[in-house]
């Protein structure tokens, strides 16, 4: 199982590391962080930024990735919550976080957008809690980097027996 899970994430390394040798990017980078680990899962985050012109700002993009240790398969976040688009979007705006983790709020000047889509990145916050991962741009400015949907335990629960069918 740990050899599967490392060649997955290595497909990822591989990945921008050739687009890196190929003159895509002035420069690259990658770095990963644990958001949560228990005796049968490991959720984490690839952080991959890239500089597209020198003394430019760079650009980045979060992978979440969740795996299960016994067989080192990728869990989809169907595994953990089921919901719809218009139930996203009927229950994101006092649930969206800057990369920094301060919560976005409106009163603050600052409008979340509408999520269009919901993301397939995601990662556990543990206690039964779950991030989307959004692109900047996607939900808010690229100010706020990366942008996360969050919802705890009692709210997956609610979205999972309300959509149990699905």
């Amino acid at each position: 199982a740990q050899d599967k899970i490392n060649r997955d994430i290595y497909s990822h390394v591989e990945s921008l590391l050739e687009s890196h040798n190929a003159g895509k990017y002035v420069k690259s980078r990658m770095r990963y962080e644990v958001k949560y680990e228990d005796d049968s899962l490991i959720s984490l985050i690839l952080d991959r930024g890239v500089w597209l012109c020198i003394g430019g700002r760079p650009s980045g993009h979060c992978f979440g990735l969740v795996y299960d240790k016994k067989t080192g398969n990728r869990l989809p976040l169907e595994h953990f919550l089921k919901i719809t688009l218009d139930q996203l979007g009927s229950s994101y705006r006092d649930h969206v976080y800057n990369s920094q983790g301060q919560i976005i709020r409106s009163e603050d000047g600052k409008r979340p957008y509408k999520p269009s889509k919901i993301s397939e990145e995601y990662y556990l916050l543990g206690n039964g809690g779950i991030a989307l991962l959004y692109s900047p741009y996607a939900l808010s400015w690229r100010a706020d980097g990366d942008t996360t949907i969050r919802f705890n335990a009692q709210e997956v629960d609610y979205f999972n027996r309300k959509n149990r069918e699905l």
